[in-house]
């Protein structure tokens, strides 16, 4: 007969079975914090010899506040791209028996339940002294039915625990108390800053240069019928200036996320140089949104004006 068990709460208890078949130990993970493998997709929790693993499609983890009351919403199947596994092994576990490519031998997983159901994952952003650093995803069990010969346990509004996304680029171009100048590129009219992996390239009608002393002259980023086009990238490695001009780009490194500015206001301050006798343009960006294929975006110059750099001509 078919052996149907109801778990409601956290905290439940089911026993081992008299012959000596493995089940459910206590399903209570609630003193174990999520974890990340570095290397795939899986989130997982550790409780002596058990191990709640998830297998989500990183999309569900993008870096993109989720509104409030609406979650993102994860199907979870045993034979699809979103899965979730208990299992219990042999003797206590690490992070390198969940993660490694390869298993070690011991130890051997003695019981597994594969698991059909619904996962909700709330994205909400992590500030330290006041600078967005992270997002946090808070990751809950809705109702998650587990199965294995015949028998069903049943998890419902259960916590599985948090999880962190770093935010993958510093975005670190301005030094208001050591102003530096531009870069431009000789093939063209873009004008750049590198910071070791990173390049936050500005391409506009530079004619905004030709104003005169004053300003503030400025491009609205929002227009989309224009010429002018702003683009932050991130690199897997140090940038060049080949990377940013050269017509043939060098093989390596290469863009693994690339920004553009969707709104926003680029601003030009002229003023007198002093030293050479010309003319100094400094350039700001204002309320600028900066967003990628994901959805994913960075806010800069929203409390003060972002200072991108000196530029002369």
């Amino acid at each position: 007969m078919k052996k149907i068990f109801l778990l409601i709460a956290a905290m439940a208890f089911l026993s081992g079975c008299d012959d000596g078949e493995m089940t459910f130990k206590t399903f209570d993970f609630s003193g174990a914090n999520a974890q990340r493998c570095s290397d795939n997709n899986l989130i997982y929790k550790i409780n002596g010899t058990e191990v709640l693993i998830l297998d989500i499609d990183p999309s569900y983890l993008v870096n993109i506040p989720t509104p409030e009351g609406s979650p993102r919403v994860v199907t979870i199947t045993t034979t699809g791209t979103n899965k979730i596994v208990y299992r219990n092994y042999s003797s206590s576990l690490s992070s390198n028996t969940i993660c490694s490519e390869l298993p070690p031998s011991s130890p051997t997983v003695r019981d597994e339940w594969k698991g059909d159901g619904t996962v909700n994952i709330i994205t909400t952003p992590k500030f330290t002294d006041g600078k967005l650093s992270a997002y946090i995803h808070t990751i809950r069990l809705v109702d998650v039915s587990f199965n294995k010969d015949g028998e069903t346990i049943r998890i419902v509004d259960n916590s599985f625990g948090e999880v962190n996304s770093p935010l993958g680029y510093t975005f670190n171009f301005n030094d208001d108390a050591n102003p530096t100048p531009v870069q431009r590129c000789s093939q063209n009219m873009m004008i750049y800053k590198i910071n070791q992996s990173e390049a936050l390239m500005v391409d506009i009608d530079l004619s905004i240069f030709n104003n005169g002393v004053g300003g503030p002259y400025e491009v609205d980023l929002s227009i989309t019928t224009d010429n002018n086009e702003i683009i932050f990238d991130k690199y897997n490695g140090s940038v060049t200036t080949g990377n940013i001009c050269d017509v043939v780009k060098p093989i390596t490194p290469v863009v693994i996320n690339r920004w553009y500015a969707v709104s926003g206001t680029l601003k030009v301050i002229t003023e007198n140089d002093p030293v050479s006798g010309g003319v100094l343009h400094k350039i700001y960006f204002a309320n600028t949104v900066f967003q990628n294929n994901n959805g994913e975006t960075i806010l800069i110059g929203d409390t003060e004006d972002y200072f991108f750099g000196l530029y002369t001509n």
